[in-house]
């Protein structure tokens, strides 16, 4: 398997991981499956202070909550997997797995147009 094929994987995992988030009756997340600051700095093997600049600047995907950072795993991977095929040329601006998750998941409820 190429890279591209991996990449293409892995945003596609993302995308179903983020449909089953948004399907009815979904569970609430696995708190494990959320990362901190400092675990993402230790996957990136960057400095945990240039990771939190990451999420304040909007350039890593994150949520504050009680004014700590977290991410999910399906994100973060999904974030990374966008930015490498975006730098390779593999279709710009590939879709966010959340948004086209949360649409499925919308088509889905929608009632089906008899005819």
């Amino acid at each position: 398997m190429n890279l591209e094929d991996l990449l293409r994987e892995t945003v596609d995992r993302a995308v179903r991981e983020a449909l089953a988030r948004h399907a009815p009756g979904a569970g609430r997340p696995d708190p494990l499956d959320y990362l901190a600051p400092e675990g993402i700095a230790e996957l990136l093997k960057f400095e945990v202070e240039t990771v939190r600049e990451l999420l304040n600047s909007k350039h890593l995907p994150g949520v504050k909550v009680r004014g700590k950072w977290r991410t999910s795993r399906a994100e973060l991977a999904a974030h990374l997997a966008k930015l490498k095929l975006e730098q390779r040329g593999v279709g710009p601006g590939v879709p966010d797995p959340d948004q086209v998750g949360a649409e499925l998941a919308r088509d889905m409820r929608r009632p089906k147009k008899a005819g």
